[in-house]
């Protein structure tokens, strides 16, 4: 299966959200900072990239609840 350029734009804009946001939560960089270099990556673009951390959050929690009921 090969990836698209769509994509790969995709997961390349949701590593950079993820590394911002790392960044911030460690303090390497403010609030301020972030929030700047977050609007800078566009509207359109934060529409997608939350859609799909959503998306990924909803499947380590199926994924989580699944292991626990499932325990041995």
């Amino acid at each position: 299966m090969e990836i698209t350029e769509h994509e790969k734009n995709l997961l390349d804009l949701i590593a950079k959200y993820n590394f911002l946001d790392q960044c911030n939560q460690t303090g390497l960089i403010d609030r301020d900072t972030f929030d700047r270099l977050v609007f800078q990556m566009g509207s359109d673009n934060m529409e997608r990239v939350q859609y799909y951390l959503k998306r990924l959050n909803e499947h380590h929690d199926d994924t989580r609840e699944f292991l626990d009921k499932n325990k041995i």
